[in-house]
């Protein structure tokens, strides 16, 4: 198949991470794939690294610049290069790719494919726009069981046309990794000995760092440090707030060796208030990382047994409610105290890890566009 992924910009996030593996494998596999931005940044820009890791890959980034507002010309372009490159599945990823790329999708004729990375904030302008939206995919993907909630309470789609597939990560890139740890430290300045909690994502509210800090700082010192890796419009005032810990703290800002500075960690935290499936803990877990997250999205999902007669409790990680700084604290204590006990949550991570393969990811999106394929075509018949 010829397959176009959509997104918004080549930022360095999340779900542009869930499209480099999801288009890798599916080149893989013999599809054609090509993943086109929006942005209208120029191309040398801080969102070089995707398009670069893209192109190593041997797969074509494109990018089709959306103007500043409501662009109405820019269904028209993208329908023109749908057709021109005999595209049949257009995927789009966030909410302004649904609108541009997805009605081009349908004015081509072709497959039309949405996926849902977040829960997104429930504000009445906003859903009344995902509804509006919703109405051109044949299927919209839900990365989560608590994502595709959201989609349905909140009527985003038709009830029949939600599907969940769970994002999925390399393997072979994230693994327990000893050499990239001593490396890593190295370069960070960090001792050998010292205890690492660490975490990865955008420097913005819904990641709430700010809980973090205040989480770890009673213990941070000489044997206990604080990693947080990204970028992001909070990163100033975030810097404010470390200066009381410093040397303690390490702030990386933007980086593209994620596996290399997670195997440098002890254990990470994830303070989110909100999530969808963050393709970061699944990686972190498969580098062998004791979890300390919170219950949103699809985190639990994650975590906790499939089965409620499981007799394990957690499949590798503490749970402690959205904005409960007393309770993140504690289990970062307990994970510090007890770190034989952090090394078999670890253990169970890595574990856990290996249900959630890129590859098993691309094979149940293939399936869904063959699937989709079919009707389109039984329905002309």
């Amino acid at each position: 198949m010829n397959i176009a992924h959509i997104l918004s910009s080549f930022g360095l996030g999340g779900q542009e991470r869930v499209v480099v593996d999801l288009a890798s494998a599916q080149k893989a596999l013999g599809h054609n794939v090509r993943v086109i931005s929006l942005s209208n940044t120029p191309p040398r820009d801080p969102e070089a690294p995707i398009e670069t890791q893209l192109r190593e890959k041997g797969i074509r980034a494109l990018r089709v610049p959306k103007r500043d507002g409501v662009d109405l010309r820019l269904p028209i372009t993208l329908l023109r290069l749908f057709r021109c490159q005999s595209i049949d599945v257009v995927h789009s990823h966030s909410p302004l790719p649904l609108f541009y790329a997805a009605s081009a999708g349908r004015m081509a004729g072709v497959t039309v494919i949405h996926t849902k990375h977040g829960v997104n904030r429930g504000e009445p302008l906003q859903i009344w726009l995902r509804r509006l939206g919703g109405v051109l995919p044949h299927a919209v993907v839900a990365v989560s069981e608590a994502t595709a909630k959201v989609a349905r309470q909140n009527r985003e789609c038709g009830l029949s046309r939600i599907r969940v597939i769970p994002n999925g990560i390399d393997l072979t890139t994230f693994t327990p990794n000893t050499a990239a740890r001593a490396s890593a430290r190295r370069e960070l300045a960090i001792p050998d000995n010292a205890w690492v909690f660490g975490t990865v994502g955008r420097v913005c509210r819904d990641k709430n760092h700010q809980a973090l800090v205040r989480a770890a700082g009673p213990m941070l010192g000489p044997h206990a440090r604080l990693m947080i890796v990204g970028d992001g419009p909070l990163l100033p005032s975030l810097r404010e707030q470390c200066a009381a810990f410093a040397p303690w703290v390490t702030l990386t800002g933007m980086r593209s060796d994620v596996a290399r500075l997670l195997s440098a960690m002890d254990a990470f935290v994830l303070p989110s208030l909100t999530e969808g499936l963050p393709l970061v803990l699944l990686e972190a877990m498969a580098v062998g990382l004791p979890i300390i997250a919170t219950t949103v999205g699809g985190i639990p999902e994650v975590l906790q047994p499939l089965s409620t007669h499981s007799s394990e409790t957690r499949h590798g990680g503490f749970l402690v409610p959205p904005g409960d700084d007393t309770a993140l604290h504690q289990c970062m204590l307990h994970a510090i105290t007890a770190p034989s006990f952090a090394r078999e949550f670890g253990s169970r991570a890595r574990a856990r890890s290996l249900q959630f393969s890129a590859t098993e990811t691309s094979n149940m999106y293939i399936a869904l566009y063959n699937s989709m394929r079919k009707n389109q075509t039984t329905k002309m018949v």
